[in-house]
């Protein structure tokens, strides 16, 4: 957290990991939200490398 927002804390690596993974996650469920209401079907679900297999 930059010193602007505020004083700063401390954080574990876990923790910081664990953000990581669900923000991103929290992201690819809006990305295939947005295309669903655009009117794409069949689009790929689960993670990244998931999506990487089913394009090959």
């Amino acid at each position: 957290m930059p010193a602007e927002d505020g004083p700063r804390v401390k954080r574990t690596y876990g923790g910081t990991i664990a953000h990581v993974i669900t923000h991103s996650m929290h992201h690819r469920a809006q990305v295939l939200y947005m295309l669903r209401v655009l009117g794409l079907r069949d689009l790929p679900e689960g993670d990244v490398l998931s999506w990487e297999a089913q394009a090959r």
